[in-house]
């Protein structure tokens, strides 16, 4: 296995979708060109869901076609066969995420499908894409506050094996509920990877309270080397109710180089990112709330 972690930017989709302001497109850019020249060089920039639910990203067509971005592999979260339409319009975008929940009722209240109605959805998409990569992202493997529970095994596995079917070289399992305690996560990762190849799987991690520490090392020991990261612990789902936020850089940094791994990331660079957050937060929020 290679000593380099994988680092994927989630700060512009799902740090910001979280935040009770709408930052600027042009605040946007800067912060993603900064996140680049921290020697990060793939980010999930936007969605293209429907700006009603989530205006902190409406403008994200605006935002992935600027001409002021610098290079950087970008993706962008699409829902259904309509934001796939609108990504089609972007000129900076490079990979697509379809993302469905493993828990039937999170997934009912965060597209209002069903999960089979979403994989049906995803069927059109890729029988269109010329275009884009795919990347699935599976929601509550680790647990969901739905449910309280793990989903259903045949349920999750079904998920993994229709993406698997269509051809994808990886997919994101979120711990999108972030709550569940380091030794269930740790079963329900070794039951996953008892079936499948840990190489085709990248990891998503929220925290409540639960030590996303111990997650982190136990992922890296069983050989995920993938991982989607933000900045100051922004974001989180905005359709769950309990509230998590994303796995903080510092922490993959701290951790991994614990563990003998490298991600090429400065903390000069990390620190010039956090206060240009902090900066931006102070004059959003004198604003009105999006």
């Amino acid at each position: 296995m290679s000593s380099f972690i994988t680092l994927n930017d989630v700060t512009l989709r799902d740090g910001l979708q979280n935040e009770p302001y709408f930052v600027p497109t042009e605040d946007k850019v800067a912060l993603a060109n900064l996140i680049l020249d921290s020697n990060i060089k793939s980010m999930e920039l936007t969605s293209f869901v429907n700006p009603k639910a989530v205006p902190q990203l409406s403008d994200n067509l605006e935002l992935s076609s600027s001409e002021d971005l610098k290079d950087g592999y970008f993706s962008a979260l699409v829902p259904n066969p309509k934001g796939y339409e609108r990504a089609l319009k972007s000129t900076k975008i490079k990979e697509i995420v379809l993302f469905v929940s493993a828990c039937e009722k999170h997934n009912l209240k965060n597209v209002s499908k069903s999960i089979d109605d979403s994989l049906n959805n995803f069927l059109e998409i890729f029988r269109q894409n010329t275009r884009f990569v795919i990347k699935p992202s599976i929601s509550m493997v680790f647990g969901s506050p739905f449910t309280g529970g793990f989903p259903e095994e045949r349920v999750l596995f079904k998920i993994i094996q229709f993406f698997i079917k269509m051809g994808v070289k990886e997919i994101t399992l979120s711990d999108t509920w972030g709550a569940v305690d380091y030794k269930n996560f740790e079963k329900q990762l070794k039951s996953i990877l008892k079936n499948f190849d840990s190489l085709l799987f990248s990891l998503h991690l929220h925290s409540i309270g639960a030590s996303i520490s111990d997650k982190l090392r136990s992922s890296l020991d069983n050989g995920i080397a993938k991982f989607d990261t933000a900045f100051m612990d922004l974001g989180g789902c905005p359709f769950s109710p309990e509230k998590g936020g994303n796995l903080n850089i510092r922490e993959i940094i701290k951790i991994s180089y614990s563990k003998g791994y490298k991600t090429g990331i400065e903390a000069e660079n990390i620190e010039n990112i956090e206060q240009f957050i902090l900066n931006m937060k102070k004059e959003e929020l004198k604003k009105e709330p999006a």
